[in-house]
């Protein structure tokens, strides 16, 4: 509840500086379109990764604008599109994150695997402690 009194008043606040809004909106918008056209760019040859221009980075940097842009609107329409915008937003993260996983040989995707695992299992550990120090520092009731 107490993210979404934050949300409205984001919303409120942006709403009285169009400027801070536009920057937040053109900003989001071109870390995506750089984000999606490069991983789309990306290539594995025999001398390892490179870049290599296509127009699939051009359709997936346009993509990546229009997700940026699409976000900040979804998020200026009140709670239930704002929560929209950020599943939006951490599904294309995630989706970021994933997809030069197909550059990987096959052989040693178990091993990336558990690699991952355990690197979620870690920032979940950070990430409840983080939690815990949070709500002790909120508490009225401190020793």
């Amino acid at each position: 509840m107490k993210l979404m009194n934050n949300m409205t008043h984001l919303n409120s606040e942006f709403s009285k500086a169009p400027t801070l809004w536009r920057v937040a909106s053109l900003s989001t918008a071109g870390g995506l379109g750089c984000a999606l056209g490069s991983t789309a760019s990306l290539r594995c040859g025999a001398e390892g990764f490179s870049f290599q221009f296509s127009l699939a980075a051009v359709i997936a940097t346009a993509l990546g604008i229009a997700i940026g842009l699409l976000y900040w609107k979804l998020e200026a329409g009140g709670a239930a599109a704002g929560r929209n915008g950020r599943v939006l937003l951490a599904l294309t993260g995630a989706g970021l994150f994933l997809y030069p996983l197909r550059l990987v040989p096959a052989s040693i995707l178990p091993d990336i695997a558990t690699g991952l695992a355990a690197a979620v299992c870690a920032l979940s550990l950070v990430s409840v402690m983080l939690l815990l120090v949070k709500r002790f520092l909120d508490s009225e009731e401190r020793i």
